[in-house]
């Protein structure tokens, strides 16, 4: 299942305060420059240093918020994960400088959250583990043996930063063992600029799920997304969570009867319309806006489909 549901929370035991929650998408040809002129949020300007600078040819941060789907490392001792977005949040766990946390990218749980002071992101942590997006051994286990752990985390405030955003690791390759051997923002800030032409298995065996809330437009920023595009199931990766394929209107729609084929897909990330998604999640009359820039990124994650065909079938693709 690509749709996960996390949460938790944090802020440096020095400083007495913060929380997080998660699931991902994006998308392809517009410029990085479209939020430079946004202000940064308190906590955030980690995600603009110049060691995270993204290669020429792709895509660079955001100015004043960390990408969901990336990987950033505690750099203030003590800092604490949270139940919530808030310094009154249960404490799940405390990092120590030097851990890492992978922001997945959940539509329902987007960072940043503004509460007490803080900017808060959701985050998944596993204790002295860092080869996100592969799921730490053990995750299979179950509850009670999973090592991993979710939650809110404050970034920091106006005059500290408490984490701070890695740099983007390219994958290998374009093909597709080489985009799921790297993150979501990866994927983005490395191949933004490109059309790619991928070959993958389609089909998502037992999917389902609820998420009420505004989602516009639904093809590029629903979390209700179940066109998984995985490698072949016999060498399926043990992700935190699987590819998808977005739609646009004036493409052909993917159903049931390609289920288990083998697709040829090109496509984009960084598609120019993300810059008017609008992510709000909840019941109706009770939904909560995102951060207007952090729903626009999340979009651009997403891999957004030109065309495809389909040119063979998975024996080992399992159906719902």
């Amino acid at each position: 299942m690509f749709l996960i549901l996390i949460s938790g929370d944090g802020e440096p035991a020095a400083s007495g305060s913060p929380s997080a929650s998660a699931s991902a998408s994006a998308s392809a040809s517009a410029s990085a420059s479209a939020s430079a002129s946004v202000p940064a949020s308190p906590g955030a300007s980690a995600a603009t240093s110049p060691d995270a600078s993204a290669p020429a040819t792709g895509v660079s941060p955001p100015d004043g918020i960390l990408p969901v789907g990336s990987l950033v490392e505690v750099i203030s001792d003590g800092l604490r994960l949270r139940e919530e977005p808030t310094t009154g949040g249960a404490e799940v766990a405390t990092l120590p400088a030097g851990e890492v946390l992978y922001l997945v990218g959940n539509a329902n749980n987007l960072g940043p959250v503004q509460a007490d002071g803080y900017s808060w992101y959701a985050g998944l942590y596993a204790p002295g583990y860092s080869d996100w997006p592969l799921n730490p051994p053990g995750s299979s286990d179950g509850p009670s043996g999973d090592p991993r752990v979710s939650g809110w985390f404050a970034a920091g405030t106006t005059e500290e930063d408490y984490v701070e955003l890695l740099p983007a690791g390219c994958p290998v390759s374009t093909d597709i063992d080489g985009l799921y051997a790297v993150t979501a923002w990866e994927r983005l800030a490395c191949l933004g600029g490109q059309q790619l032409t991928v070959e993958g298995t389609y089909g998502c065996g037992g999917c389902g799920g609820l998420a009420p809330g505004t989602f516009d437009p639904p093809w590029l920023a629903s979390p209700l997304n179940f066109h998984l595009f995985t490698p072949p199931w016999a060498a399926l990766p043990p992700v935190v969570e699987q590819m998808v394929l977005h739609l646009p209107p004036d493409v052909p729609e993917l159903g049931s009867e390609q289920a288990g084929s083998v697709l040829r897909v090109t496509g984009h990330f960084n598609d120019s319309r993300s810059a008017d998604c609008v992510i709000a999640p909840g019941e109706p009359g009770e939904e909560v806006p995102a951060d207007d820039l952090a729903a626009e990124w999340y979009c651009r994650l997403g891999f957004v489909v030109e065309s495809w065909e389909v040119v063979g079938t998975d024996p080992d693709w399992q159906g719902g």
